[in-house]
């Protein structure tokens, strides 16, 4: 890790996705704030950080599972995408921006629950592999 980074300042996460769900970026939001707590390779601040983590929610792409003609759909796959930049505040410049992507089935017994629920669980690989690329980044 480069000697002058020592903290990280996270901005919130912007939903761009159309979805319309501010629970998703809260979420997201959230989880990166526990598992950069969590992590301690960079302490994280309010403001001004000698890093920053700029965090959006790209796309939700929610898509009928394989099923075959004439059977009733029981699970459906959704699909969460997001794109971040680690930005070195210190020496002014972008350190990578990058797309992470991840997906979730689930059934449709109570579908808007069970949706919510597997957003939530992409969301959480996802703010896993942000964190692994930001405390990889060197």
């Amino acid at each position: 890790m480069p000697p002058h980074l020592k903290t990280i300042s996270l901005t919130s996460v912007a939903d761009n996705s159309g979805y319309g769900v501010p629970a998703y970026r809260e979420r997201l939001f959230q989880i990166l704030v526990d598992k950069f707590l969590n992590d301690n390779s960079l302490r994280l601040v309010e403001r001004n950080g000698d890093s920053r983590l700029k965090v959006s929610i790209k796309t939700i792409r929610d898509e009928m599972q394989a099923a075959s003609p004439g059977e009733i759909e029981t699970e459906r796959k959704i699909t969460v995408a997001c794109e971040a930049e680690f930005y070195d505040a210190v020496k002014k410049k972008t350190l990578w921006k990058r797309s992470f992507s991840d997906f979730e089935t689930y059934g449709l017994a109570n579908a808007q629950e069970e949706r919510n629920e597997a957003v939530f669980r992409a969301l959480e690989r996802v703010g896993e592999d942000i964190l692994l690329a930001v405390v990889s980044a060197w």
